[in-house]
């Protein structure tokens, strides 16, 4: 059980490197209930009991982030005016959320949802040169077991181009096509998920179990952000596949084991079938 202002903290703990990224700055201290509401696609009424999570704009938009407490809704909206005019927003994205049931996972799969859509609409592309674009600098185990760090997502793709070469001139261009700033969405979802999968497929055990540990180890020390990648961008795309699920069981801790079957049992439901279509298109 999460209240509205835990489910807020971690809203904008989550998305706070995304809206630095697009300039997106508070445009409203999010008030608690508000007493009138005003959305264009007329999802809220003025007599709903309504939170607004978060309010930002920059100086080619608008984003909120809004919750119904009576019908459970949690919606992302857009709106092309940097004033954030009540009626100027239209939603993008959609999710339910019951304060009573809700857990840290169902708002971190919210956030990564959220997350991807601010970015393809906010954050400007600013591309550099590669050339002299040096690979970014990864946490160390030491970190984490001297200072309590956690693996990043910087890290994770540094291991994986580690293992796998050819990644390493592709983590360089994502950074230099944002303007060197690495987006992990991008790199994980396009680059290194098909990859993934075809290790799973059709790899040696000794392959699986190269990635699969390496994978493991930054799950369980890891940032949100790296275990949202891992369980549901990268492993989370097996369609609960019990054959390629037993694969990669016994090269699996106990914490990923059970995030990894939790994800893809829901992503194979009814109920995980269109966020499974957003992730991988299927």
């Amino acid at each position: 059980m999460l209240d509205k202002i835990e489910v807020q903290k971690l809203i904008e703990n989550g998305l706070k490197e995304c809206l630095s990224l697009a300039s997106l700055t508070t445009v409203v201290k999010a008030p608690d209930e508000i007493a009138e509401f005003v959305s264009t696609d007329e999802l809220f009424t003025e007599s709903a009991n309504i939170f607004k999570v978060l309010e930002v704009a920059n100086e080619s938009g608008a984003v909120r982030i809004v919750w119904n407490l009576d019908n459970k809704d949690f919606a992302l909206e857009f709106s092309d005016d940097p004033q954030a005019k009540p009626d100027s927003f239209s939603r993008v994205s959609l999710w339910r959320l019951n304060e009573e049931t809700a857990e840290v996972k169902d708002v971190n799969s919210i956030i990564n949802d959220f997350d991807d859509a601010i970015k393809d609409r906010f954050v400007k592309k600013v591309s550099i040169s590669a050339d002299g674009i040096k690979m970014p600098i990864p946490v160390s185990r030491s970190d984490v077991k001297n200072s309590g760090a956690s693996f990043d997502a910087i890290t994770l793709a540094s291991r994986f181009a580690t293992i796998y070469s050819e990644y390493k001139p592709i983590i360089k261009e994502n950074i230099a096509q944002y303007g060197g700033t690495f987006l992990p969405d991008e790199f994980f979802s396009t680059h290194a998920a098909p990859r993934v999968l075809q290790v799973i497929n059709s790899g040696s055990n000794q392959e699986i179990k190269k990635l699969i540990s390496m994978l493991s180890e930054l799950y369980d020390d890891g940032s949100n952000e790296v275990q949202q990648i891992i369980c549901v961008t990268l492993l989370g795309q097996l369609n609960n596949d019990a054959a390629l699920l037993e694969k990669i069981a016994p090269y699996m801790s106990e914490s990923l084991k059970k995030s990894v079957e939790n994800v893809n049992k829901y992503l194979a439901s009814g109920a995980g079938k269109k966020k499974r279509a957003t992730l991988f298109g299927n």
